[in-house]
Order: C-alpha cells, then structure tokens, then sequence
C-alpha cells in the first residue's frame, strides 16, 4: 500500500531537528517547567493520579480476551501511582520535570506492563463511526460556495473534531453521557468569535493571496478528529492547489492518531471519496509519520525523512493541532515560515494560564522568522 504515503521502517528510524525551526539551538519544546512551578506541579500529578483508574480501564479493554490484562492493569496502577508519589516528594527525581515528561512517562510504565496501545479498542469503535459520517460532513461544506463561510466551517470543524480527547476529563464526561457526543454537539461547543487567539481572519487573506504552496500538518487524535476535522480540512487545500503532508504520531499513545490507524482509515476515505483518492493518485496530499509516540511534539527528534520531504517541497505553512501538541509544546516555537497552531483549550489549569476559559479556541497565525545560525 502506497498512495501517496511514505512508507518508513521503525527500524531504520532516524530522529534528528526539525529544519523548519527558527532558531533550532535555543529550541525548547515545553512551554511549562513543572520544577520551577511547584503549584503547577501539584496539580499536573493530581491531573495524573486521577487519570489512573480511566487508563488502566481502557487498558484492560483493549486486551479484553486476555488472562493476565486484569492483573497487568492493576500493576500499572500501582507502579505509575509510585511514580507520582516520588515526584511529590522529590520534584527532581527524574530530572526536569514538565507536561512532556509527564505524559510519555505514564505511555512508558503502560508499555513495560504489556499495554502498547491501551486506547486500541476506543479508537476502533471512534474511527468506524467517524468513516460512516464523512460523507455528511463533506457534502455540508460542499453546499457553501462562498469562499469565507466555507473556510469558517472547516475551521470550526477542526475544532470541533479536537473536542474528542480521551486525555480531559471534561470531554470524558461528555462523551461517557448517555448518548455519547455527537461531531454536530462538538460543533456546538466551539464558542463565537473572536477567539482568545483568533488568527483566522489573517490567514484566510494569505490563503486568498495564494500565499502558500505546501503545508504540514502535525494532527492529534483520531476518530472524529482525524476523519472529520482535518482531513476536510486538508482535502480543501489540497483543492485550492496547496501540497499538504498529513503527519501523525508513529507510535500510540491515549487515543492519538498512529500511521497504521491513518493508512486504513485513508484507504476507507479514497473508496467513498473521489475527490480524496483523486489528490493521493496526483501527490497533492501525502501521509506520512514524524516518528514520535507522544501526546506532544518535539521537533528536535523528527524522523531525518521527513525532515528532507518539507525541504524537498519547500513547506511554507505548518499547522500544528491539538492541546498536548500546539499548547502544553510549541506555542512560542517560531519556525522559518507561517505557523498555525490550533486546539480547543479543555483543562481548567490550561484555560486559567492562557486567561481563558473551557473550550475557549486557540487559533494562533505567527509569521515565519529568519532561520537563526
């Protein structure tokens, strides 16, 4: 299989700086340094003492024909629960202590207990009824022919699909509600404009000027926000003549998007949408992985060929999607062209530090910056 995606061996896996970074030497992906922050610190290991019993569940259910899950689980609980009493009394044990850390060790302590994608059968469940939407939502924004009001509604789409987060506990609570939550009530939850950083104005202007000629995209989850979020909106850049690269995370972790998931879902696209299978066959929209197993990004490990794929197609926009991805890393990263950094704000600590509120929109246009020696 290998419409228009890069097809890389985990083996001959290759990290190195992302050459799309402003000033790579002074590059620090973590915007909160937990150790200098001791409040924050309290609360970020509250945040993950009391997603432990959610974990471990879903964890148990991914591997539910198993004999041993139960047990597993409930070392993992009882393993990661140290951890977090450890750093409580010595904030420094594992060094620098910050959001990144945090979340990649709780991925790790499930890996060493057998769990190596704990949110499989969620995801699975999310991504089959998100298929089975696509073509509804495709044919509401193919209704709209002005050219605003459609990109409006694709914007609001990507930020309703970023609502679907396995990893706060506000959209837990919604989305384990009878019912559920449905992509049309996410909609619902994105509040009017003006945005807290409300950037959309800008760069429809630059999409209209015909500013860019290829995009990155580093997308977050799966489900509802791979398939009804971004790949909307990356099939209409790619329609507007834009190259657009889809990366996901190599490696799972809560219920982000992996390569594997994103080569059946797009396989499941292409025979339902003409338009989508059209781009692939053309090389106008390639999918491919950054490398990484993480809830955030770190672009100074980025997989060496996709690093020579943005120089080869000369990426001039890079969107970034997703709390862990665009807040908690990489807000104030500066990169050598225009960066969107887009996400629905769902913790209340994050809300507090940013001065908004739930669910308040960070849509957040920076211009490109000279590349730093």
């Amino acid at each position: 299989m290998s419409f228009g995606l890069w097809n890389w061996i985990a083996l001959d896996l290759r990290l190195s700086s992302s050459p799309l970074l402003a000033d790579p030497k002074n590059y620090v992906p973590d915007e909160v340094d937990l150790n200098a922050d001791p409040e924050a610190l309290k609360i970020w290991l509250s945040i993950m003492e009391d997603s432990i019993k959610k974990v471990a569940e879903m964890a148990i259910s991914s591997q539910r024909f198993s004999m041993t899950a139960s047990e597993r689980a409930s070392l993992f609980r009882k393993n990661f629960l140290a951890k977090i009493h450890l750093l409580r009394e010595k904030p420094f044990a594992y060094g620098s202590a910050n959001i990144r850390n945090l979340l990649d060790l709780r991925e790790q302590i499930l890996n060493e207990h057998g769990f190596d994608d704990a949110y499989s059968l969620q995801k699975e469940m999310e991504n089959s009824a998100a298929v089975r939407s696509y073509t509804n939502v495709i044919a509401n924004i193919s209704k709209i022919q002005d050219f605003e009001q459609k990109w409006i509604l694709l914007s609001r789409g990507m930020l309703a699909g970023n609502v679907f987060d396995w990893g706060a506990e506000k959209v837990i609570q919604l989305m384990q509600r009878a019912g559920g939550l449905s992509f049309d009530e996410a909609l619902q939850e994105i509040e009017e404009r003006p945005w807290l950083h409300d950037g959309l104005d800008k760069f429809l202007s630059n999409l209209s000027n015909a500013n860019y000629k290829c995009a990155v995209i580093f997308v977050d989850n799966s489900g509802a926000d791979f398939v009804l979020g971004i790949l909307p909106f990356a099939r209409e850049l790619a329609s507007f003549g834009i190259k657009v690269i889809v990366v996901s995370n190599l490696y799972p972790a809560l219920n982000d998007l992996t390569y594997t998931e994103m080569l059946g879902i797009v396989s499941s696209i292409r025979a339902i949408d003409p338009v989508v299978d059209k781009h692939i066959e053309n090389g106008q929209l390639l999918f491919t992985h950054h490398g990484q197993g993480s809830p955030c990004l770190d672009f100074r490990r980025i997989h060496s060929d996709l690093n020579e794929l943005v120089i080869f197609e000369k990426v001039d926009l890079v969107i970034i999607e997703g709390m862990g991805r665009s807040l908690h890393t990489n807000f104030s990263a500066k990169f050598t062209c225009d960066s969107l950094k887009v996400a629905v704000i769902k913790t209340q600590w994050l809300a507090d530090r940013l001065n908004g509120k739930l669910f308040s929109v960070v849509f957040k246009l920076d211009e490109g910056c000279v590349q730093e020696d």
